[in-house]
């Protein structure tokens, strides 16, 4: 068969909740179609108005596929009464059915997915959108959310269709069998980029192959600095990964944050909508002003908006305090500095290490009563300093996109 283009699929999936993931599937296809492929975007598959939400605004700018492997969401509600059974019914049975499409002989993928597999037999590359989903965590849930954003390529590799991830983190990879999964899919790709030294070295104490290149997000040219408003711009989130105490801990740090520099005007942004309360900061945002009811510095945005509108928005703070580790790159596309804390993987490190801003970097793990606010005091003494270095970073961080080869 000869065609003009290239064909390509960008998975796991495509949300719309999330800005940051919004940024990377849609800079993925940016890049790809560079390169000269045409390539299509697997959408979460978990019922129609789950997927109505996910794709709310990108299916206007991206090709839309179905997912094969069903999202576990579908069994409804994630939380609340019977959500816990019911997606470990779904779990189960998903492991049984497509633990056999993916190991077994080729009849069991055509029976359960025939106009999937028609696609794949026409398609040359499966590629990993950016990010940091490559992972997995302690027990079965662990796990099978690890076979879920595999389960396209393993299915591919089976079509002889090649497989290549984009600038991801990786790891950890917390069992035996995780890490025999991981090198399943990634020991077959034709290329794996990390996007940062940690995920790099971890992937090559693995014996797996990888080439360092800038995350997806800094495929966004570098912007003319807005006017800037003054102020502190907020991401938080919700996270039960570290327990409930330490979760509180990092809430009641924030709000200290307010309520001890009140000359400051602070902005909590929602950066992320769901589809789970886990994934929502509109929770968080809300957790934090409980705590402080009394004070007059603080605004909210939790409009949802497109991502290249959050780039607008970001670029007019003075800096950020990041959560969501994204918002701190779409502040950077601005010359905008930030503090990160991290709370899962190795991204947030690994990339304010590569910026050389590592010290401006937290964990919501390990964090210390007035560290944020000591840190938060330094970023104001050293914000021009700062600036500038974010500045020169982003921009030779986006020049490496030249030299990545596919």
């Amino acid at each position: 068969m000869t065609r003009s283009n290239k064909k390509a699929i960008v998975a796991p999936q495509n949300t719309d909740l999330n800005k940051g993931d919004q940024c990377l599937n849609v800079n993925a296809v940016r890049f790809l179609e560079r390169r000269g492929y045409e390539a299509s975007v697997l959408e979460v598959a978990a019922g129609p108005e789950h997927a109505r939400r996910q794709k709310h605004q990108t299916q206007h700018v991206l090709d839309l596929l179905q997912n094969p492997m069903r999202h576990p969401a579908r069994s409804g509600r994630t939380d609340g009464r019977g959500a816990v059974l019911r997606q470990a019914v779904y779990g189960f049975m998903d492991m049984i059915v497509y633990g056999a499409s993916a190991f077994g002989p080729k009849y069991i993928s055509r029976f359960l997915h025939p106009k999937f597999v028609r696609r794949l037999e026409e398609t040359d590359v499966v590629f990993s959108k950016g990010g940091g989903f490559f992972h997995s965590a302690n027990g079965l849930r662990g796990f099978y959310y690890l076979f879920f954003v595999s389960y396209i390529f393993l299915l591919a590799r089976k079509y002889d269709c090649e497989t290549a991830f984009l600038p991801n983190s990786f790891g950890p990879f917390t069992s035996r069998w995780d890490k025999f999964l991981a090198k399943r899919v990634l020991k077959e790709c034709k290329v794996v980029y990390t996007r940062e030294e940690i995920s790099h070295d971890y992937l090559n104490s693995m014996g797996i192959k990888n080439t360092l290149a800038p995350d997806l997000a800094f495929l966004t040219p570098p912007r003319e600095p807005e006017s800037c408003n003054g102020k502190i711009g907020v991401t938080v989130r919700p996270w039960r990964g570290v327990g409930r105490e330490t979760y509180e801990r990092y809430l009641q740090e924030i709000a200290n944050l307010i309520h001890n520099r009140p000359d400051h005007t602070f902005v909590l942004v929602a950066q992320s909508f769901g589809p789970s309360e886990h994934e929502d900061d509109r929770i968080a945002i809300h957790e934090i002003l409980e705590r402080l009811k009394d004070c007059s510095n603080v605004e909210t945005i939790q409009e949802e908006l497109y991502f290249e509108d959050m780039l607008e928005i970001y670029g007019q703070f003075n800096f950020m305090v990041a959560t969501r580790f994204h918002s701190a790159l779409f502040a950077y596309a601005s010359g905008v500095p930030a503090i990160t804390i991290a709370y899962s993987g190795f991204k947030a490190q690994g990339i304010m290490k590569d910026l050389n801003m590592e010290d401006f970097s937290l964990e919501m793990r390990n964090l210390q009563p007035g560290k944020l606010i000591q840190l938060f005091d330094r970023m104001v003494a050293q914000r021009n300093t700062q600036s500038k270095k974010v500045r020169k970073g982003y921009g030779k961080l986006h020049a490496l996109f030249e030299e990545i080869e596919l």
